[in-house]
């Protein structure tokens, strides 16, 4: 335990260094004067609708969040998830942090919050992962049926493959397959401890998967919030390119928000940018165009996670104010 103490922080700073040192390559990669020509000739009344459309999203993500709190019967304000949100993207995206990121930002928050640290846990794992998976398989949809120019082939098995992938995660959490026998296997190994957290929390996935109901409004939900997401990336394109095929630039989109799962740098710092001036490219969008749109994706995300900071100073400046509006409950 004593080694790990040690051993995280130091990941934490090596995974910072990761995202300047790729956004750096980047900038060698691309004619970095190219790049401040194109931002410097750029459209920023878009930038504000973008603005507007990203926190759209974040707050229809905080509903679905909140859909499934409420059905566990923990008692906490819109409001206050909606804060919770954005100290997340403040986290994921200023703070070296865990490789967990905002999610465990938000895990930690709302266990605080309710005292009920199963179902806090549980909420953000399948908020997050029917958010992502709605993505991709919009996407694998767009791809089938209506087949935009400019996606490659292979491109198009590959977000087919992970939206599979995704249902059939989702399917697995459902029923709990194969963590009986993950419990024994840790069992066995004298990790009893780890064995029951496990079994707790594949007892609330099945509880929350396990309401129709409640996953169809989150499964409506998700696909409002990436309209209003994927629609302010786009205006963000309008600032500095022409216009593309929207349905191919969402299929684009599915494939980097998969990619930003990926806990190597910091909100995937360097990573982002270089996946949109790759996948752009099959959009005929110039390289300095595409790193272009990365950045100034990035610097919206950023204005968002400011606040998220600011939300984030106000409660460490006035805790009596923020206290969980539940009583810790037994189901832990």
């Amino acid at each position: 335990m004593n080694t790990q103490s040690k051993i995280r922080p130091v990941w934490s700073w090596v995974r910072l260094v990761m995202g300047i040192v790729g956004l750096v390559a980047l900038f060698e990669l691309v004619d970095m004067q190219d790049v401040l020509d194109t931002l410097a000739g750029a459209n920023l009344m878009y930038i504000f609708p973008a603005w507007v459309l990203l926190m759209a999203a974040t707050a229809v993500k905080t509903w679905r969040w909140m859909l499934l709190l409420r059905k566990n019967h923990v008692g906490t304000t819109f409001g206050r998830l909606f804060g919770t949100y954005l100290i997340g993207a403040f986290y994921s995206q200023f703070l070296p942090g865990s490789s967990a990121g905002g999610d465990a930002m938000r895990m930690a928050e709302s266990s605080v919050d309710t005292g009920r640290a199963v179902d806090s846990v549980s909420s953000v794992l399948i908020e997050r992962a029917i958010g992502l998976i709605s993505v991709v398989t919009t996407a694998a949809l767009i791809l089938l049926i209506v087949r935009p120019g400019g996606i490659p082939f292979e491109m198009s098995l590959l977000v087919y493959g992970l939206s599979i992938a995704g249902i059939a995660g989702l399917v697995i959490l459902h029923f709990g397959w194969f963590v009986p026998t993950f419990v024994k296997l840790m069992t066995q190994f004298k990790m009893g401890g780890v064995a029951r957290k496990v079994e707790r929390l594949s007892k609330a996935f099945q509880g929350d998967l396990g309401e129709p109901r409640i996953v169809g409004e989150m499964v409506l939900l998700s696909l409002l919030a990436n309209f209003f997401s994927m629609t302010s990336y786009y205006v963000v394109l309008l600032a500095i390119s022409e216009p593309v095929s929207y349905l191919a630039f969402i299929s684009i989109v599915a494939l980097i928000s998969t990619l930003e799962i990926i806990p190597l740098t910091p909100g995937s710092l360097g990573i982002k940018e270089g996946a949109y001036v790759f996948f752009l490219g099959y959009l005929s969008v110039s390289e300095p165009n595409a790193l272009s749109i990365g950045l100034l994706i990035r610097f919206v995300g950023w204005t968002q996670a400011v606040l998220g900071g600011l939300i984030l100073l106000e409660r460490g400046m006035h805790p009596s104010q923020h206290r969980r509006s539940t009583e810790p409950s037994s189901r832990l």
